[in-house]
């Protein structure tokens, strides 16, 4: 899952893939935008079957919150 979330984001950001990792803020390590992020969660959602609230997207704050969000939402 993790593999396919970096895939995700390596596509809005400049970063290489291989710097991507479960620590790596999506802000200020990737330099996504708010609206890069809204991208990215709707991407997510059509990937994994999911639908993310809106609370729980203004807590998401590195790619490891994505990948704990998408597992809490796929148990549900």
């Amino acid at each position: 899952m993790l593999d396919k979330i970096i895939d995700i984001l390596s596509g809005y950001s400049e970063c290489d893939k291989s710097e991507i990792t479960r620590d790596s803020s999506l802000v200020v390590d990737l330099g996504l935008t708010s609206l890069d992020v809204l991208k990215i969660v709707m991407n997510l959602e059509e990937e994994f079957g999911i639908e993310f609230d809106e609370d729980e997207v203004a807590e998401i704050t590195t790619v490891g919150d994505l990948e704990d969000c998408i597992k809490k939402l796929q148990e549900d």
